[in-house]
């Protein structure tokens, strides 16, 4: 079953092909928006932000190809499956090439969209998961150098975090081998 959050946009010029996914996707949960061409498909997705595109390789204007492209050039992308009936091994590797998560021929079983939609979304949320996780061990491994529990450490450490953020220049004074370089990285790390 699909995710009420995940939000898909379905790109595809044959409106039976359209039609059919979106009523699948709409029954396994997702929020789905469609898009007959390649143009529509950047206007929406700009405007609708999806988790994941389903887009059609071979359409008049503009192909799916131009249009994972054009998506590359975003801050941000959504995941993208290519849907072609045509599975020419050159558009397969160059889809790829271009980022593209999976590679769906036509005609398609149901079943296949299924697997491979929940494929997509299953390595977005590792991925997700991932970058949360480097960044908690990254914040974990910034005080390893810095030893002890005592309240003045503590107060130390909550002295640094509080001045960190700001653009405040910093004086670090102390006796020798007392850690000020290793103040100063955990000032310039945070």
């Amino acid at each position: 079953m699909g995710e009420a959050a995940k939000k898909i946009l379905v790109v595809d010029d044959e409106p039976d092909v359209n039609t059919l996914l979106v009523l699948i996707l709409k029954t396994q949960g997702y929020a789905v928006i469609s898009a007959a061409d390649g143009q529509e498909a950047l206007e929406k997705a700009r405007a609708e932000d999806p988790d994941l595109i389903l887009l059609d390789i071979k359409m008049p204007v503009m192909t799916g190809i131009e249009v994972l492209e054009k998506l590359n050039r975003a801050p941000v992308r959504p995941e993208v499956i290519m849907l072609s009936g045509h599975g020419e091994t050159k558009n397969i590797v160059e889809s790829i090439h271009l980022g593209a998560a999976e590679f769906i021929n036509k005609p398609f079983d149901v079943k296949e969209v299924e697997i491979h939609l929940n494929a997509v979304i299953e390595k977005g949320k590792l991925r997700q998961e991932l970058k949360s996780l480097k960044s908690e061990l990254r914040s974990r491994n910034q005080y390893e150098q810095f030893i002890g529990d005592s309240p003045k450490m503590l107060q130390v450490r909550g002295i640094i975090e509080q001045v960190a953020p700001s653009e405040l220049t910093v004086l670090i004074r102390g006796e020798s081998g007392t850690g000020k370089e290793i103040v100063a990285r955990m000032l310039h790390t945070l």
